[in-house]
C-alpha cells in the first residue's frame, strides 16, 4: 500500500484508518477488562461465561452509539482540512460505522477466548486475517487501489473472521442466554472508572495526526502514518502478550512469583528493544527503500521512531498485565500529569517537523511506562499485605 499509493492518498487512508480504530477503542472503556475479570471467576461454567458474553454486549452497543457521536465529527474535520473530495468522506464514514458493528462482537468473542486459553482459535483468526488482507489488497494494486477500496477489504475480512468466531463460540457460550444485571453494574462501574483514561488514550493516540494536520501537511502525515506501518510487527507481539503472557499473570496468586513474573517480562523487554533498535539503526536505509522513492529521506525519523515504538511496546505490555489483574491506575491524576507534560513539550518542539511529533510521543511514553512499572510493583506489595491478612 505504502509503495503503490499516492502519498496524499495513503495519507488520507492513515487518518481515516486511526479515526475507526478510535471509536473501536471507544466502545471498550473497561469492557474488555470485564469480560477477563469476571471470565477468570467462571471460565468454566458456561452458562454464566454466556451471561458475562450477553451483558459485555449490551454495553458495547450503547458505547457505539456514543463512539460515533464523538468520533465521526472528528474524522470529517481531519479529512476535509487535508482536501479529501466529500464523496470519499461519506464513503468512510459509511464504511467505518459498518466496521464499528462488527468489531463489537468480534471482540468480546475475543475476550472470551483468550479467557479460556483458547490460543490456538486466537492466533488462527490472526494469521487468517493478516493473509486475507495481504491477498485482497495486493490484488487491488492493478486495479482500483484507493483508501474506500481498503476499507471495504478490511470490513470483509472482519466479516469473516466474526463468521468463524461465531461458529466457534457455539460450543462455549450461548448467544440466548439473558445478562445478569449484577454484571450490566459492573461493566457500568468498571467503564466508570476506566472510561476516562481509554478515552484519553484513545484521543492520544489521535494528537500527532491532528497536529501534523493543524501545523504540517498531508505528506507528513503519511510519512507518519508509513513508520507506524513499517512496526506493525509489533502488533503481533502485543497479541501475544495479551493472549499468553497477561493471562498467566492474570491467575498467578502468589506475591513472589509475581514478582519474579514482573522482573522477567521486563528484563525480556529490555533485551529485545536493544536489539530492535541496534537493528534498526543498521539496516535504516534498506528498511527505507521498503517503502518506496518517496520515503527515503528519512533516517532520523525512522531511527527516533524504532525507539519510540518500543517504549510504547514496552508500556502496553505492563498495562495489559495490570489490567489482567484489576491493578487499575486512578485516571484523573494519571491523565492530569500526562496533560501538563504534552502542554509544556508542545511549547518547545516544532510541530511542523515529523521528528518533533514523534519525540513528543517518547516522551510522553516514557512517562507513562515508569508509572505503570511503579503502579505495578506497588499493587504486588499491597497483595503480599492483603495474603497475610486474610492468613
Amino acid at each position: 500500500m505504502i509503495r503503490y499509493m499516492d502519498k496524499s492518498e495513503y495519507g488520507w487512508y492513515t487518518l481515516a484508518s486511526s479515526a475507526i480504530i478510535m471509536m473501536v477503542m471507544f466502545t471498550d472503556l473497561g469492557v474488555g477488562s470485564g469480560i477477563s475479570a469476571l471470565g477468570g471467576r467462571y471460565y468454566e461454567n458456561r452458562k454464566r461465561l454466556s451471561q458475562i458474553f450477553s451483558a459485555a454486549h449490551i454495553q458495547r452497543k450503547k458505547l457505539m452509539i456514543l463512539s460515533s457521536l464523538l468520533g465521526y465529527p472528528y474524522l470529517v474535520y481531519v479529512l476535509i482540512e487535508n482536501k479529501m473530495p466529500l464523496s470519499g468522506i461519506v464513503m468512510i464514514s459509511i464504511l467505518g460505522l459498518l466496521t464499528q458493528i462488527a468489531q463489537i462482537q468480534s471482540q468480546i468473542f475475543r475476550g472470551v477466548f483468550t479467557i479460556l486459553l483458547k490460543t490456538k482459535w486466537v492466533i488462527t483468526e490472526d494469521i487468517i486475517t493478516a493473509l486475507a488482507r495481504c491477498v485482497l489488497i495486493v490484488g487491488l494494486i492493478p486495479f482500483w487501489l484507493k483508501v474506500e477500496s481498503v476499507l471495504i477489504v478490511q470490513l470483509v475480512v472482519l466479516c469473516g473472521v466474526l463468521f468463524l468466531q461465531c461458529r466457534w463460540g457455539k460450543s462455549v457460550v450461548d448467544n440466548n442466554e439473558q445478562a445478569r444485571s449484577e454484571d450490566v453494574n459492573f461493566f457500568r462501574l468498571l467503564i466508570y472508572r476506566q472510561g476516562p483514561s481509554t478515552i484519553y488514550y484513545s484521543l492520544a493516540g489521535q494528537l500527532n495526526f491532528l497536529l501534523l494536520t493543524i501545523f504540517g501537511t498531508i505528506g507528513k502525515v503519511a510519512e507518519l502514518g508509513a513508520l507506524t506501518k513499517l512496526f506493525v510487527i509489533l502488533r503481533g507481539l502485543e497479541q501475544a502478550m495479551a493472549v499468553i503472557i497477561a493471562p498467566r499473570f492474570s491467575r498467578c496468586l502468589d506475591r513472589r512469583k509475581l514478582l519474579i513474573f514482573l522482573g522477567g517480562v521486563v528484563a525480556a523487554l529490555i533485551v529485545f528493544s536493544i536489539c530492535f533498535i541496534g537493528g534498526v539503526f543498521m539496516f535504516n536505509h534498506f528498511i527505507l527503500r521498503i517503502l518506496g522513492p518517496e520515503y527515503t529521506q528519512m533516517e532520523d525519523a525512522l531511527n527516533w521512531m524504532a525507539l519510540s515504538v518500543c517504549i510504547s511496546f514496552s508500556n502496553m505490555s505492563i498495562s495489559k498485565m495490570n489490567k489482567a489483574k484489576g491493578w487499575i491506575i486512578p485516571p484523573i491524576p494519571f491523565i492530569g500529569v500526562q496533560i501538563i507534560f504534552y502542554a509544556v513539550m508542545i511549547c518547545f518542539l516544532d510541530l511542523s517537523l515529523l521528528v518533533s511529533v514523534i519525540l513528543l510521543t517518547i516522551f510522553n511514553q516514557g512517562l507513562v511506562l515508569s508509572i505503570n512499572i511503579l503502579w505495578s510493583l506497588r499493587k504486588i506489595h499491597e497483595f503480599d499485605s492483603c495474603e497475610k491478612i486474610t492468613g
